[in-house]
């Protein structure tokens, strides 16, 4: 079973994963940034492999000024870096899956002492060049034919639009404690988003699916969105399907009936990165 948290704060993102160990939501953790954009770099960086004992989760947290991430494989971080999932990057040895590294990068204060505060376009070019700088990435983007999902509106009727100004003092909480809108959780195989876009939601089907889910919705707003997950969705690859899930519905048939929603599944150019080269990180 796959349990995601993902909790959406401004100008930050704290996400954490139950089993080991997702950054996940490729929109969520930085936007987009490519390949070509002048070259910004952190000033200190301190990299060093995770101590896999110690049973941590993988967990991503982004300042104004500075960047933690915690047991994370390089691949999950390449991706996250240029807006893209995991499968859509392609190539490179197999450490770039089963290593997993700590990663502090920091940028200081300016000669007049103040702090530059990163936005999250800023922070992924950082990690860019960190990528290229210490281990050494070399790589290229390319566009493809890929299978894609286009998420309709079926029924206006089944969405849940978010109350203005709601808190959501009773509702789910991050791994902080805190709660309130725009977050984002997925528990034992449940989906709760409290005041999220339809666009948010088309996200993080994506990384479910493995596929990329467009928003063809055309519905503006925030949204109170809650649904079971099918377990063949979180299912590892090749396990056998439990007499239960046999009776279960298809995630399909779970957001059409729930939330008013259709998948189509259909053909689309989307972006992919080939790794051409890369390296064991360079010493601190």
């Amino acid at each position: 079973m796959r349990g995601w948290l993902i909790h959406i704060i401004p100008e930050q993102l704290t996400m954490q994963s139950n089993i080991r160990h997702l950054i996940c939501a490729s929109c969520l953790l930085f936007t987009s940034a490519l390949h070509g954009q002048s070259e910004k770099s952190f000033d200190i960086v301190t990299i060093k492999k995770s101590n896999t004992a110690d049973g941590g989760m993988g967990l991503a947290r982004s300042t104004p000024d500075q960047v933690s991430i915690m047991h994370t494989a390089l691949r999950n971080l390449i991706a996250r870096s240029y807006s893209l999932r995991e499968d859509l990057v392609l190539g490179g040895p197999s450490w770039l899956d089963s290593e997993e590294f700590d990663i502090q990068a920091k940028v200081l204060p300016d000669e007049h002492g103040s702090i530059p505060r990163m936005n999250r376009a800023e922070t992924q070019a950082r990690l860019q060049t960190m990528l290229r700088d210490r281990f050494q990435l070399k790589s290229h983007l390319e566009t493809r034919n890929l299978s894609v999902y286009e998420l309709t509106l079926a029924d206006i009727d089944k969405l849940k639009p978010a109350k203005p100004g709601a808190t959501y003092a009773d509702g789910v909480k991050g791994p902080d404690g805190r709660t309130g809108p725009g977050l984002l959780i997925i528990e034992n195989n449940h989906f709760t988003g409290q005041a999220i876009t339809i666009t948010a939601l088309a996200n993080i089907l994506s990384d479910l699916l493995h596929r990329t889910v467009l928003d063809h919705t055309s519905q503006p707003g925030l949204y109170d969105i809650s649904f079971q997950i099918p377990s063949e969705v979180t299912r590892p690859a090749n396990a056998p399907a439990s007499a239960s899930e046999s009776e279960e519905l298809s995630l399909s048939t779970v957001l059409q009936q729930e939330l008013g929603l259709r998948l189509k599944s259909t053909k689309g150019e989307g972006k992919v990165l080939i790794i051409d080269h890369i390296e064991e990180p360079s010493p601190n």
